[in-house]
């Protein structure tokens, strides 16, 4: 299905995530993320238990995973 969301990238602190959603979005990649409320009350050093995810379309991933390999260099 085209419409469903795959995980990209689980960031460390929700401010990390967000400025990466906002870089996408002005890309035209609709962007979301989940778990930003418990990953700020319990920022315990395990990305996949207090990680904050940041989703994308799946018709979308690959372009925004190369925005990201190009954000990161």
């Amino acid at each position: 299905m085209k419409d469903s969301l795959v995980t990209i990238r689980v960031f460390d602190t929700p401010t990390t995530a967000a400025i990466v959603k906002g870089m996408l979005e002005s890309h035209g990649i609709p962007a979301m993320t989940t778990n930003n409320d418990f990953s700020s009350l319990y920022p315990l050093n395990n990305p996949s238990i207090s990680g904050v995810p940041l989703m994308v379309r799946e018709q979308d991933r690959d372009r925004a995973i190369l925005l990201l390999n190009e954000y990161n260099d």
